[in-house]
């Protein structure tokens, strides 16, 4: 007879989680797809792929003609090649003071050349609302050398970008000093901003880690992204470099899918926990306490 009861029971567990089945299986299904049309993940990509690409490749500097520059953020392995870069590669790539024009094609045929090129449009199709905001972490604390006097200079410590730096951590900036704003508004005193500051030594041996963040709003998608672009200084002499977009739906709901898979998946979210619940119950009331076992 214990035999035969033990028996029962088991069926009665498999024939209960079978029926439990159906309604896990439309938890995961309608969270998958809640998911996927709330995160539009082929938007994030044609967005942050495209400026993150733009940034790395066509941000150059080391021109020897008016169109050909043989360096990019890359090859920024030094304070002149960051100003440079910045400078010459990042600000003209991204706030165009002159209409772009073809190879060819002068300036007296512009007419012919119909294009959007006020500042802040980025690629034709996204839009920089504000400006570019530059930050740095900086070490400031007291540095002793073994060979201070075989080195002859001082040493400024701050050890924290030794190692090429891993995401996400590397995207927080420490207590952010030296902030500045490279307003749209003021787009013609943007580069003459830039030269002070390179000769106010704005960048000196003190600073570990500068911050570049472009805020950037793609109408065609709807979506806001925050672009970082990133140097770690290692006090060995390298230069680590990052170009991170990270961004943000305009608005989560944009068709009925959205409202029904969410309301699909709430649903079935109170009925496993309502499930459970009962079956909680129902074991206490048969067997006490030990029936939470």
């Amino acid at each position: 007879e214990p035999e035969l009861v033990k028996y029962l029971v088991q069926e009665i567990r498999s024939a209960e989680s079978c029926a439990s089945l159906p309604s896990t299986l439309i938890l995961v299904v309608s969270y998958w797809l809640l998911t996927v049309s709330h995160s539009r993940s082929e938007e994030v990509n044609a967005v942050e792929d495209s400026l993150s690409y733009d940034i790395v490749a066509n941000a150059h500097f080391a021109y020897t003609s008016p169109d050909i520059g043989h360096k990019n953020i890359e090859d920024v392995n030094s304070y002149v090649d960051f100003w440079s870069w910045l400078t010459v590669g990042l600000v003209p790539l991204l706030i165009s003071y002159d209409h772009e024009l073809s190879e060819g094609l002068n300036n007296s045929e512009l007419e012919a050349k119909v294009r959007d090129n006020s500042p802040g449009v980025w690629m034709q199709y996204n839009r920089i609302p504000l400006g570019i905001r530059m930050a740095q972490e900086r070490y400031e604390g007291e540095a002793t050398c073994w060979l201070q006097d075989l080195y002859g200079k001082n040493c400024v410590g701050g050890i924290d970008y030794d190692l090429e730096p891993e995401l996400p951590g590397s995207l927080s900036t420490t207590n952010p000093q030296r902030v500045t704003w490279l307003y749209l508004s003021e787009a013609n005193d943007i580069l003459p901003k830039l030269y002070t500051l390179e000769q106010e030594n704005w960048l000196d041996e003190h600073t570990q880690k500068i911050e570049i963040a472009i805020p950037v709003y793609s109408g065609e998608f709807g979506r806001h992204t925050l672009v970082y672009v990133n140097f770690f200084f290692s006090r060995g002499g390298y230069i680590w470099k990052g170009v991170t977009p990270t961004s943000a739906a305009e608005t989560w709901m944009v068709s009925w899918a959205n409202y029904f898979f969410d309301i699909v998946w709430v649903l079935s979210l109170l009925f496993i926990v309502k499930t459970e619940v009962l079956d909680l119950r129902s074991a206490v009331k048969l067997h006490g306490l030990r029936g939470l076992k």
